[in-house]
């Protein structure tokens, strides 16, 4: 009995004390979370009504919350918004998707061939840093005035981008593990399974998210240089209107759609990597052991 009061004076807990009250802060609490970012989105929007109100901002520059809504209201129940809409969803997605998958075959191949990386290197190079808005008028030029020529913007931005990831993906995995693999008898679809996979995904998935921000840019620029439909056409008209409060809503509409087509693109990665170990790459080799 006096051994135990020692070691408890000596500031050893005894074996049946509660453990230790782990204190959540917000950031670990989604629901706290997302009512302090709507807080703050609603005391931006009222500062911004405020300053409006008090005509410390001009309406005709900087608008008002209030009106935006209004238009928003008014916009959606148009037969030609989700004509608009669509098209711009279209051009961005399908671009998205041949522009990531040929950038990605792509990277893959140049990473695993380092000849054929060192001789377009000087291509890529060129090609990546040419301003896009120069390359529209040959788009138009070669695919016409349709949706193709806004998908052909798109592709032209994303391929390279995943190029890069996957190119930085694969030439990022460790020597030593793929040499490990291989005197274990690992295949190169075992070693691609168990070693390139789990290297690569958050590369990809990063270059895929950064993709997905320029393609809807690149779509929004075509559609404003020439388009009957789209977001980017619906933004000109506004513009051409001097229509602030259109303007920010067809921005606000933007933005809308970004954080949608985000939103399935973070569902993608979450159950394609529910397999991956949060240790890091050491247990997936042991896996693969």
């Amino acid at each position: 009995m006096s051994a135990q009061i020692n070691r408890n004076s000596a500031g050893v807990a005894p074996s049946d004390a509660p453990p230790p009250v782990q204190r959540r802060g917000l950031i670990h609490r989604p629901r706290l979370m997302l009512l302090a970012q709507i807080a703050v989105i609603a005391a931006i929007l009222g500062l911004w009504e405020g300053l409006a109100i008090l005509k410390v901002l001009d309406d005709f520059f900087f608008s008002r919350p209030s009106a935006i809504f209004v238009f928003l209201t008014k916009i959606v129940q148009t037969k030609n918004f989700f004509i608009h809409l669509r098209t711009t969803l279209v051009e961005a997605s399908v671009g998205l998707v041949i522009g990531g998958g040929a950038g990605l075959i792509s990277g893959f191949i140049f990473a695993k061939s380092k000849l054929l990386y060192k001789l377009f290197d000087p291509i890529i190079s060129a090609l990546n840093t040419l301003p896009r808005v120069a390359l529209a008028p040959l788009f138009i030029l070669w695919f016409g005035l349709d949706e193709w020529a806004k998908i052909a913007l798109v592709i032209s931005v994303v391929y390279f981008i995943m190029l890069l990831n996957t190119y930085a993906a694969i030439t990022s995995v460790d020597s030593d593990l793929i040499d490990t693999l291989r005197l274990m008898g690992a295949g190169r679809w075992l070693t691609f399974k168990r070693l390139y996979l789990p290297f690569s995904v958050p590369f990809l998935f990063a270059g895929l998210r950064i993709s997905l921000a320029f393609a809807i840019s690149a779509a929004i620029v075509g559609e404003m240089l020439v388009s009957q439909f789209g977001m980017g056409q619906l933004l000109r008209q506004r513009q051409d209107l001097l229509d602030t409060a259109g303007t920010f809503g067809v921005l606000v509409i933007i933005a809308a759609l970004a954080i949608f087509l985000n939103a399935l693109i973070k569902l993608l990665e979450i159950s394609l990597t529910r397999w991956r170990p949060r240790s890091g790459t050491a247990d997936v080799v042991q896996q693969s052991i």
